[in-house]
């Protein structure tokens, strides 16, 4: 084999050996982590490897083609999120409950508007066209003014917090306010579902990069939730942190007994950089005296995220 092709074979077996550690790397590192969630680069590391290989068609040095052949189909296997794959409706069922569920139904959507919104209005008439009891809101600048506009008159009560995070509702509201606005940026209320309270919380995490705020802010909601054990509670944001992630990981465990139901649910980022969302940042957790009818992801409303729409309802035995 020439030089050439023994250096091209070399590189087509590092090349998934280093994408396959640093996937491993999130155990450790949480930079690593976060580039372990963008799955399409180690999958396009995959496919180049088989490409060059079926490229490489000398018969020699066949056990290190087939190393760099188990290598990529290894990677490409590992980093490919088969549940994403599926397709999802961009709109909630009518506004009704199941014929199994309780007749009463709530219907939420979280939504980080972004700061650089290029269609606040368009975000506006989804908001106030989706017949939605609660309404999540993150990143809420004054350019995002006119998304308010639309929704303000329709959902009278509001909490705002610190660093822009904002609950709109249509229900009556027993009680509302912010949580700890020195550590964590988010909103909460309490209302009623079938005669019971029902505690919603909207929160925006830091983004992992700045470790030590990002662990700050989810030993502090854990905390906060702890102390509020309600049996009914929504809890809904931009979390900054995908499905398959060592983040992710930990995040469930210090969340426990929440249950997330946005399995699947590809939101960011939303025609920029990507002509499709990729990863899912934006989730909802429920309680475990609650469940999901639906959950959807939206359209395209100018943010950099997709919305999350969920029609939530007392479980059986409630």
């Amino acid at each position: 084999m020439s030089r050439v092709k023994t250096l091209i074979l070399a590189g087509l077996i590092a090349v998934p050996a280093l994408a396959l550690a640093v996937r491993l790397a999130g155990l450790v590192s949480i930079r690593a982590d976060i580039i372990a969630m963008l799955w399409p680069l180690f999958v396009a590391a995959g496919l180049v490897t088989l490409a060059g290989l079926s490229l490489l068609r000398s018969p020699r040095w066949w056990p290190a083609r087939i190393t760099a052949l188990v290598l990529a189909i290894g990677l490409i296997a590992a980093a490919t999120p088969w549940a994403w794959l599926r397709t999802s409706s961009q709109s909630l069922p009518a506004s009704q409950a199941p014929a199994e569920a309780p007749s009463e139904t709530l219907r939420l959507v979280t939504l980080n508007v972004w700061a650089g919104n290029t269609d606040p209005d368009a975000a506006g008439r989804f908001l106030a066209d989706g017949d939605f009891d609660v309404i999540a809101l993150q990143e809420v600048s004054s350019a995002a003014g006119r998304t308010l506009d639309r929704i303000e008159t329709s959902h009278p009560n509001q909490v705002g917090c610190r660093w822009r995070v904002r609950l709109l509702t249509r229900l009556p509201v027993n009680d509302a306010g912010c949580v700890d606005e020195e550590v964590l940026p988010a909103a909460w209320l309490s209302t009623t579902l079938q005669g019971e309270p029902v505690t919603i919380v909207a929160v925006h995490l830091a983004r992992p990069v700045n470790e030590s705020r990002h662990r700050r802010q989810v030993e502090g909601l854990a905390a906060w939730l702890a102390a509020r054990p309600e049996h009914n509670l929504v809890l809904m944001g931009d979390f900054n942190v995908s499905q398959g992630s060592v983040l992710m990981r930990d995040l469930e465990a210090e969340l426990a007994p929440l249950e997330r139901v946005t399995i699947a649910r590809r939101t960011w980022p939303s025609r920029h950089l990507s002509p499709v969302p990729v990863i899912g940042i934006d989730h909802v957790w429920l309680g475990p005296g609650l469940c999901a009818g639906a959950v959807r992801v939206g359209p395209h409303v100018g943010s950099d995220h997709r919305p999350v729409m969920a029609a939530v309802h007392a479980c059986k035995g409630w």
